[in-house]
């Protein structure tokens, strides 16, 4: 019972973590003044990323140029919640660079208040259902590893 409620204890506090970190990016997010300029897709492919232990991340990676006030900027920014954000399957990836093959011209969102932030996609869709996540991934490590600490220490 107490290696449950270790668990559920770190559970809540990476939970609370998470979704501080969720809420400020939206909050940023939200509070910027998105003005619609067209872009230019540079470079669009799957990023693959060994995590150990046969484990590979896949991220999409789209690289686009705009200018904005005659300053010429570049971003990889797809939107605010696939920032970073990867699967353990390519097809998530390929779905994302096969959408926005290079040359393509796009409407990117430049942040009028920081024009070097650029998203193609403004809207901040799956936070919660990341902290969501996340929290829950977090308690099953946590609650294994106290399990394994105590049935150790039964066991010795």
């Amino acid at each position: 019972m107490l290696c449950l409620g270790i668990s559920a204890f770190i559970a809540v506090v990476a939970f609370i973590a998470i979704s501080g970190a969720t809420i400020a990016t939206a909050m940023r997010y939200k509070k910027s003044k998105w003005l619609a300029i067209g872009a230019s897709v540079q470079q669009s492919y799957v990023s693959r990323t060994s995590l150990g232990r046969g484990t590979v991340m896949y991220s999409p990676v789209i690289e686009y140029h705009y200018e904005h006030g005659g300053t010429k900027y570049h971003s990889t920014i797809i939107s605010p919640d696939l920032h970073y954000s990867g699967s353990n399957e390519p097809s998530f990836a390929e779905k994302w660079v096969g959408l926005l093959p290079a040359g393509t011209q796009v409407t990117a969102y430049v942040d009028q208040n920081k024009p070097e932030r650029a998203v193609l996609f403004p809207e901040y869709r799956y936070g919660w259902w990341y902290a969501c996540m996340a929290a829950f991934a977090v308690f099953g490590f946590c609650n294994a590893l106290v399990a394994a600490v105590f049935a150790g220490a039964y066991f010795l």
